[in-house]
């Protein structure tokens, strides 16, 4: 094939618009790719700004709801022994009441009276029970009288000269009377103490007599 000038310069003027026609391509693919990256950079940017402001303020939340909650903490620290000493108050001075006039409820004083003038045994029981911080409350009620059996005293004293180590054995065996003694209570010497319950001490109160290690009937002081 022959090849002329023109020929030769129509070549070259293909490969010439060839190669424009390349760079124009790869300079459109290289703004496309920094408007790309641009977008992704400005996006990522955007994401930890979202993350980070996210972060800081459940942070600051939890900050806050720490130091209300300590701040409530102490506040009702004290105000529980605030209620503690109202009701230590209240307590003493329903023991302090005075006794209501009987005019007033004649019903509801005659039912927590005996006849021997001791407070019924339900009724200082329930008020034992409901109490706990002390060991007893008595409300409108008179104070229980204390009986002592002076036969048995004038029994061990003319018995102490014959007889000390029976008296010995008596006094590990029976306790002092200082009331009388229920009715469905055994005989002191059917106690055996390994079968009684084991209670604190409300002397003037328990219907029951005490075993001689300082013990309770089980029969009915087992509340």
């Amino acid at each position: 094939m022959y090849l002329d000038r023109n020929n030769v310069s129509s070549i070259m003027l293909f490969f010439i618009k060839k190669k424009n026609k390349l760079t124009h391509l790869h300079k459109n693919v290289c703004e496309n790719n920094n408007k790309n990256i641009y977008i992704f950079h400005s996006l990522f940017g955007c994401g930890v700004l979202f993350i980070f402001f996210y972060i800081l303020f459940y942070f600051i939340l939890f900050c806050f709801i720490l130091f209300y909650f300590i701040l409530f903490y102490f506040i009702l620290y004290f105000v529980k022994l605030s209620q503690q000493d109202l009701e230590n108050f209240a307590l003493f001075e329903s023991v302090l009441k005075p006794v209501n006039d009987p005019k007033q409820k004649p019903e509801q004083y005659i039912s927590s009276i005996e006849s021997s003038g001791m407070p019924k045994k339900e009724v200082v029981m329930n008020k034992f029970r409901s109490s706990t911080t002390y060991e007893y409350v008595i409300e409108n009620s008179p104070p229980p009288k204390i009986f002592v059996n002076n036969e048995s005293k004038n029994e061990n004293n003319n018995n102490n000269d014959n007889s000390n180590n029976n008296n010995k054995n008596n006094n590990n065996n029976y306790s002092t009377n200082t009331k009388p003694r229920s009715k469905s209570c055994p005989p002191a010497k059917e106690l055996p103490c390994n079968n009684c319950k084991r209670m604190s001490p409300i002397d003037l109160l328990e219907p029951c007599e005490r075993c001689g290690n300082g013990c309770y009937c089980s029969e009915e002081c087992q509340y």
